[in-house]
Order: structure tokens, then C-alpha cells, then sequence
């Protein structure tokens, strides 16, 4: 059999003036309604008739209240800063509002493409694409993990947002992956639709649960990208993170 071509790729954040573009705008009711002026008659005090325990209830509640209306505040202030925050977070496992920044690939020899020194998302993926269409020709495969899951249809949907042509041939006529991708986590699964506990099925800790070097401990895949566009020191550690992943 001809020698397969791995491949990974790494992803990033669009730019929060991007994303704002694409996603609906933060919702200030999503936050609820300000709990209004504190009502010691609204407390419940059921059959107590001790005036210390009724006050201690009392104050109990208002404790809450004013906790409720702190709360309240700091969300109204702080509240379309974070909602945007915790978006761009994890914006990079979307491709809807994330982008691609290297794409890493180990066959006959190891390249990395990076989107890096003037080389644009779009190039990136017109340079897999026309992999796709070779690998395809020579009758070899392309192998990953979780591809199917993950890596493909990134590409696919980024193609897609970008006006990239994507081949017919990705898909089969019944709606299946080309079988000229191989996903290592399936071949894993062994047929098991499930994804097990969580956690178990991370390529981290399938690596280490076959005696093989797991992911290194300096880089994590959210840390790719910040790396990548850093010292040049911080972008070979982008580089072993993403050459540790095709390993």
C-alpha cells in the first residue's frame, strides 16, 4: 500500500469585531430582571412567634436579597464583556467563527503550513485541497484522529465560508466521508458508536494507554495560536506541539 499522508490542523479565534458581525448581539435580558426593593413582608415566616427567630428570618432574607441584587449589577456591567469573552474562548472549535491556522502534514516528508508571514487562511486550504486531489490521484490515504469528527468538516465549512471549492468527491452519493480518510479514533472505537467517559478518548490518553509518548506539557491546543504569533521561541514550541500531534 502506498504511504498514507497524515495530517492535523490547528485553529484559532476569529477577530471579536468578526465575530460580533456574525453572531446575534448580547441579550441584556438573558441576565433576568433586577430583584427590586427588598419586602420584608414577603418573607415566609410560618407558624414562628418568637420576634427574635421572625427577625432573625427576616435578615436572613434580606442577606439574599442584597446578594441577589449585587449579583444582578455586576452582571448588568460586566455582562456582554463576558458573554463575548466566554464566546471567543471557544470560538476556535467553530467554524463558523473560527479560522484556520496551520495545517500540519507527515507522509513522504513533514511540512507545516502555516498561515504565518503574509500566507493566508485561504492558501492553506487551497493547498490541502489540491493534497486531497493528489492523494486521491496516487491512490493513497489520509490519516487522522478524529477527523471525521473535527478536522474534515472545519475544512470543509471554512471552504465553504471563503468561497473555496470543495471537491464532490468528499462526500459518497449516501452522504459518507470519502473512505479515503482514515480516523484513527474510529478504528479505536472499534464499531462503538459512543465516546465513552469523558476524557478517555482524547488522543493524549490513547497514546499513553499504548505505551506512546503523549502530548507535551508546554502547549495546549488553545495555546497554539497565541504561540504561533509570538517570540520566535514560542512559535517552535507551536511547531513540536502541532509535529507531536502527527507523530
Amino acid at each position: 500500500m502506498n504511504q498514507p499522508v497524515i495530517f492535523d490542523i490547528e485553529t484559532s479565534s476569529q477577530t471579536l469585531d468578526t465575530i460580533k458581525s456574525i453572531l446575534p448581539p448580547w441579550d441584556p435580558a438573558s441576565i433576568g430582571s433586577h430583584p427590586g426593593e427588598f419586602d420584608p413582608s414577603s418573607v415566609k415566616t410560618g407558624n414562628i412567634k418568637d420576634p427574635e427567630k421572625i427577625k432573625a428570618k427576616i435578615d436572613e432574607a434580606r442577606e439574599k436579597h442584597e446578594k441577589a441584587v449585587v449579583d444582578f449589577e455586576a452582571k448588568a456591567t460586566n455582562g456582554e464583556q463576558s458573554h463575548w469573552t466566554e464566546i471567543v474562548e471557544k470560538a476556535a472549535l467553530s467554524a463558523t467563527i473560527g479560522q484556520i491556522v496551520a495545517i500540519g502534514y507527515h507522509g513522504k516528508k513533514r511540512i507545516h503550513d502555516l498561515a504565518i508571514e503574509g500566507k493566508s487562511e485561504r492558501q492553506l486550504l487551497m493547498t490541502f485541497w489540491k493534497t486531497y486531489k493528489d492523494v486521491r490521484q496516487a491512490g493513497r490515504q489520509m490519516v487522522g484522529f478524529n477527523i471525521k469528527g473535527f478536522d474534515v468538516p472545519f475544512i470543509v465549512q471554512r471552504s465553504y465560508a471563503l468561497g473555496i471549492d470543495v471537491p464532490s468527491s468528499i462526500l459518497t452519493p449516501t452522504g459518507y466521508l470519502d473512505q479515503l480518510f482514515v480516523d484513527l479514533l474510529d478504528r479505536w472505537k472499534a464499531g462503538n458508536r459512543g465516546f465513552g467517559p469523558s476524557g478517555h478518548m482524547t488522543l493524549d490518553a490513547i497514546c499513553r494507554a499504548c505505551a506512546l509518548p503523549g502530548k507535551p506539557n508546554d502547549c495546549t491546543g488553545a495555546d497554539f495560536a497565541r504561540l504561533l504569533y509570538g517570540t520566535p521561541e514560542e512559535r517552535e514550541r507551536a511547531i513540536r506541539y502541532l509535529d507531536c500531534d502527527l507523530d
